[in-house]
C-alpha cells in the first residue's frame, strides 16, 4: 500500500472537505440541478399521455398492454429521449464536477451564485465521462455477449419477464398487497432473467477493475486541463489497492450514514404523521416538518455527491504531488 493513498486518510479528508465545503457545492449544483428537473418534466410530458393515466381511475388492472396506452412515445423514442437526459445531466454536471476537482486538487474557487461551468476544463471533463462510461458500456456488452453464448438465449428474452415483474408489482402495489407470485411463474420468470443476471455477474470484476483504473481519469483531465485517459490507467499502477480499499470504505461509510439518516427521518415522520391527524395549527407543523425532511435528504445527498467528488480529486492528488 502506498503511503500516499491511506485509505483512512483519504476518507477522513473526503467527509471533511465534504462538511466544510457543502455550502459551496450547493452553489455549484443548484442552477444545474434546477434545469435537469425542468428537462426531465418535458421529457416526461412527451413520453406519458397523462390524459390515459388520469382516466385509470385507480384501476388496478396493470398489464403490459394498459402501460403502452399510458405512453405516447415508442421504444425508440424513449430510448432517444433517456439519452438525452442522459448526456445534459452530464454535460451539466461536468462543470460542477470540475469546480469541486479543482478545488480540492489546486484550492481553485469560483465566484458567483450561478455556474453553469462550459470553459475547457469542464468540456475535456464532460469528455473524459463520456469516455469512461462508454468503456463501461463495452465491458458490459462484452460480459452480456458472453453470457449470451454460454446460455444460448437472447438477452431480449429478459424483456417480457421484466415487464411482468413491474406490472405485478404495479397492480400489487394498487392493491396495497404484497407481491405475491406462483412458483411455476416465478421459474418461467427466472429462466428468462438468466441471461441477464450472469451477464451482470460476468460484468462485475472486470467494470470494478477499469472503475479502479479511470477513478483519477476525470480529475486529472479538469486540473490538467488535457485527457489523462493513459495516464489514469499508469498512475495507478501500485495504488491499485489501496484505490479499490478506499473505494469499498467510503461505499460502507455512505451506507451507514444513509442508514442512520433514513432511520431519523422515520422517527420524524412517525411524529409529522400523529401532528397531521390531530388537525389543526397541528396539520401545518406536519407540512413544515414534511418540507424539512425533504430539505434535509437534499442536503445529504449533496453531502454524498461532494465527498465521492473529493475522494477521487484526494486520490489523484495524493498520487501525483504526494501530498
Amino acid at each position: 500500500m502506498s503511503d500516499r493513498v491511506e485509505m483512512g486518510s483519504v476518507l477522513t479528508e473526503a467527509f471533511n472537505f465534504a462538511w466544510q465545503r457543502l455550502p459551496t457545492l450547493i452553489r455549484y449544483i443548484w442552477a444545474p440541478f434546477l434545469i435537469l428537473i425542468f428537462l426531465a418534466g418535458g421529457l416526461t410530458a412527451m413520453a406519458i399521455d397523462f390524459d390515459v393515466v388520469n382516466a385509470r381511475d385507480g384501476s388496478a388492472n396493470l398489464d403490459p398492454d394498459a402501460l403502452t396506452r399510458m405512453l405516447k412515445a415508442g421504444p425508440v423514442e424513449l430510448l432517444g429521449y433517456a439519452m438525452i437526459f442522459v448526456v445534459v445531466s452530464m454535460f451539466l454536471f461536468a462543470g460542477v464536477y470540475t469546480s469541486v476537482y479543482r478545488l480540492v486538487a489546486l484550492g481553485e474557487e469560483r465566484s458567483g451564485i450561478i455556474q453553469l461551468r462550459t470553459d475547457g476544463p469542464a468540456m475535456r471533463t464532460f469528455i473524459a465521462m463520456l469516455i469512461s462510461s462508454l468503456i463501461n458500456l463495452v465491458v458490459f456488452l462484452i460480459a452480456i455477449g458472453a453470457a449470451q453464448a454460454i446460455t444460448g438465449k437472447s438477452i431480449m428474452s429478459a424483456v417480457p419477464s421484466i415487464m411482468e415483474i413491474f406490472s405485478l408489482s404495479a397492480e400489487a402495489e394498487m392493491n396495497g398487497r404484497q407481491v405475491e407470485i406462483p412458483p411455476d411463474q416465478m421459474a418461467k420468470l427466472g429462466e428468462g432473467l438468466v441471461p441477464l443476471a450472469l451477464g451482470i455477474l460476468l460484468a462485475i470484476i472486470p467494470m470494478v477493475y477499469v472503475s479502479v483504473k479511470l477513478l483519477p481519469f476525470a480529475p486529472a483531465t479538469a486540473v490538467e486541463n488535457r485527457l489523462a485517459l493513459v495516464k489514469s490507467f499508469t498512475m495507478t499502477f501500485g495504488h491499485a489497492w489501496s484505490i479499490f480499499g478506499s473505494i469499498i470504505l467510503f461505499a460502507i461509510a455512505t451506507f451507514l450514514l444513509a442508514l442512520i439518516v433514513e432511520l431519523a427521518s422515520g422517527i420524524i415522520e412517525l411524529f409529522a404523521n400523529l401532528f397531521q391527524n390531530m388537525g389543526g395549527p397541528m396539520a401545518l407543523v406536519a407540512i413544515l416538518i414534511a418540507f424539512i425532511i425533504m430539505v434535509a435528504e437534499l442536503i445529504f445527498q449533496a453531502f454524498l455527491i461532494n465527498a465521492q467528488l473529493a475522494l477521487q480529486a484526494i486520490i489523484y492528488r495524493r498520487i501525483e504531488t504526494g501530498s
